[in-house]
């Protein structure tokens, strides 16, 4: 038998194991909010008739980044204090270009879609993902499904150990919801906990919010229709794609001199406004090589296409119930690819898949309202403790 394994180690090689993701490396205490400082805090994303105090904290942990490496992250959670056993909910941000736009970092005031559920007795975990916050990474890896929904479960494992050690009870649901590039980073962690670690935690709902689910269909649109508004996050998925499937540094793919601008910038963007000025105002045309362009809509770019269909999250059947929550005017992330999703899952037998569309505006002005019903779509499971 060990002669046998021997072999096998020798032609195969070994596996991969990475025995310390979900490891805790660092919890701090960053603020404590009263009950009525935690209503206040959380009133921009809903109002919380009962609040209790809470808890915020940063927790540092190990994941892999989008090369599959091991590095930590961090990420906040917000604990709602003297509550009984509670569930969880992973909250998961949007496109951010800062490094300091995220959980850990943001100030109360503007993390109010954590604290709103946890001052409704939720315990709420808020993924910074990797190359943010205090993560040992200096480049995100945009819309790659499999480094961020390992980001997501490697944190809840965190928190779970986290929990444990300061005696918070939780009562063995989790729910996951998200907005834009959160969206979609949770529809990528309830399929990758629902088929790759179902004995460690059970997702009781989730909620994804204006996302990209289907990639494919959704660059397809946006790069048909060249809206200026879709640039910066054209150039940052595909940036991202080339540095995890290597297209020769967007050589062919994006003009000079935003090529090089593009490049510097994925190594720890400063800002929305930096990535914005760096990049051409006057849509996709003025970015991309003509030749790539007119690939993209022939039969050409076969490699980045690739790359969207591999990362595109409607080929599985979730177990879960499935609320997609979307508006219906959404310029940059079309509600046609929710429909998709939506239709994949049903036709691969999903028994609970909803699609709950809006006419509130377009994609910036949507995430407050459809996170309330996100909430509300969560209450209906026994919710929290409000």
């Amino acid at each position: 038998m060990t002669f046998i394994l021997s072999l096998l180690i020798l032609f195969f090689g070994v596996p991969a194991v990475h025995a310390d993701r979900g490891e805790l490396v660092s919890s701090r205490l960053r603020q404590h909010l009263t009950a009525p400082e935690a209503a206040a805090a959380a009133y921009p994303a809903g109002r919380v008739n009962s609040a209790c105090p809470v808890d915020l904290y940063v927790l540092v942990y190990r994941t892999l980044d989008g090369k599959g490496k091991e590095v930590s992250a961090s990420g906040a959670v917000a604990v709602p204090v003297g509550s009984p056993p509670v569930p969880v909910v992973s909250i998961q941000h949007g496109t951010v270009f800062g490094k300091d736009d995220v959980p850990s970092r943001l100030p109360v005031h503007l993390l109010a879609d954590g604290i709103v559920f946890a001052a409704s007795g939720y315990l709420a975990v808020m993924p910074d993902y990797v190359g943010y916050g205090e993560s040992s990474a200096s480049f995100h890896p945009y819309l790659h499904a499999r480094s961020l929904a390992a980001s997501i479960v490697d944190m809840l494992k965190a928190a779970r150990t986290f929990s444990e050690r300061k005696g918070v009870r939780t009562d063995g649901r989790l729910f996951l919801t998200g907005y834009s590039e959160g969206g979609y980073a949770t529809l990528a962690a309830h399929r990758e906990i629902e088929e790759r670690h179902p004995g460690e935690f059970r997702v009781a709902a989730s909620a994804p919010m204006a996302g990209p689910y289907d990639l494919m269909l959704t660059l397809d649109l946006l790069m048909r229709r060249g809206s200026s508004g879709s640039v910066p996050y054209l150039a940052f998925a595909f940036g991202a794609y080339d540095r995890i499937y290597g297209f020769g540094r967007l050589r062919g793919i994006i003009r000079d001199p935003y090529r090089s601008r593009v490049l510097r910038l994925l190594d720890g963007p400063q800002s929305g406004k930096a990535f914005d000025s760096a990049l051409p105002d006057k849509g996709g045309a003025q970015l991309f090589e003509p030749a790539f362009l007119s690939g993209w809509k022939g039969r050409g770019a076969k490699r980045v296409k690739a790359a969207a269909r591999e990362n595109s999250l409607t080929s599985w059947k979730p177990e879960a119930p499935v609320a997609f929550f979307h508006c219906k005017r959404d310029s940059l992330v079309p509600v046609e690819n929710a429909k998709a999703a939506r239709a994949s899952f049903k036709a691969r037998g999903a028994a609970d898949v909803r699609l709950v569309e809006r006419d509130l505006g377009d994609h910036g002005s949507c995430f407050a309202p459809l996170l309330a019903e996100a909430r509300s779509f969560f209450d209906s499971f026994g919710g929290g403790g409000e």
